[in-house]
């Protein structure tokens, strides 16, 4: 799942036929691992004849996907959103007025991808709309899971794995239990005006009683890598 807005390039319609090896790189992902993902989309701008135009774009292009379910593209409409001008008077980390309204609304972009995205298969992925993928990132994604973290894993703490990082980049490449995602999202809401999203996915991780982090990357190449040259805020 990843989120889009509107900037200089739009990216998306690139990255999304790279994840899935249509833009010439079969070893990116085969065949039968693109019938294993779902790709869900939060266009979050709120200039609504962007949000039309790449819908419609991407429905055009992915049209075998979206029929199949494969594709889920939602945009949820500013009036849902909770008061962003939080700065001032209340300006955490000493950050600007632009980056704290900026890192808030993401928050909650981020909070409806998550409660779409939960019936939709049992791992989540975040990632961003603006990447480069390693060859077969679903297999090795697959198989680390299955001989490391299977269904029946518990910590010390009589825990399940909550969280899996597959890159060292921000809150791109974190992987979730899908039945884990309500309650993230609700930390996501309920502190979006505190902290950026990736410090509050480190908090989160330890209220749900993971107390180490799991990444992958330390010990493999990063799956992920940021691509995109222009940026989200400003």
């Amino acid at each position: 799942g990843f989120g889009s807005v509107k900037r200089k390039k739009d990216y998306v319609l690139e990255t999304v036929g790279t994840m899935l090896g249509l833009n010439g790189a079969d070893a990116i992902i085969s065949e039968e691992e693109r019938g294993s993902v779902v790709i869900v989309a939060h266009l979050s701008d709120w200039d609504m004849e962007w949000v039309h135009s790449v819908s419609d774009r991407l429905r055009s292009d992915y049209s075998d996907l979206v029929e199949r379910g494969h594709f889920h593209v939602l945009h949820a409409p500013q009036e849902l959103y909770p008061k962003l001008e939080v700065c001032p008077p209340f300006c955490s980390y000493q950050d600007e007025p632009t980056r704290v309204k900026w890192r808030s609304k993401q928050n909650i972009d981020y909070a409806f991808l998550m409660y779409y995205a939960v019936p939709l298969a049992p791992y989540y992925l975040q990632i961003e709309d603006d990447l480069g993928f390693a060859n077969n990132w679903v297999r090795k994604i697959d198989s680390y899971i299955n001989e490391k973290y299977p269904p029946t894993f518990r910590s010390k703490e009589n825990a399940p794995w909550r969280l899996i990082d597959f890159s060292q980049l921000g809150f791109i490449g974190k992987m979730f239990q899908s039945e884990d995602l309500i309650t993230m999202a609700q930390y996501l809401v309920l502190f979006y005006d505190q902290m950026p999203c990736d410090l509050l996915l480190s908090e989160w991780m330890q209220s749900m009683n993971q107390r180490k982090r799991i990444d992958y990357w330390r010990k493999s190449p990063s799956l992920f890598q940021h691509v995109g040259i222009f940026r989200t805020l400003g």
